[in-house]
């Protein structure tokens, strides 16, 4: 049988605080932006559409990319997106 790690070892190359704080603020993140996207949608006006456009690509995009970077460096010792 192959030699297994215990349960509460951290697998990662980061720590679980480190995994933990990220996602929080990224998670955060989309929230805070998802919610500004729809009060420039309700404010309305004349170039609110492509306001609202460009802050759900931040709010999407951006986390997005940067989850996927954190997640391949944190798991591997040479990790990357």
């Amino acid at each position: 049988m192959p030699n297994r790690e215990s349960s509460t070892a951290n697998p990662y190359r980061m720590s679980r605080r480190r995994i933990t704080t990220w996602t929080g603020a990224l998670i955060a993140s989309v929230v805070l932006l998802v919610v500004v996207a729809i009060v420039l949608a309700a404010i309305g006006g004349d170039s609110a559409e492509s306001w609202v456009a460009i802050v759900l690509f931040v709010a999407f995009g951006v986390p997005v990319a940067a989850a996927a970077v954190l997640g391949g460096l944190a798991i591997a010792s040479w990790g990357w997106v």
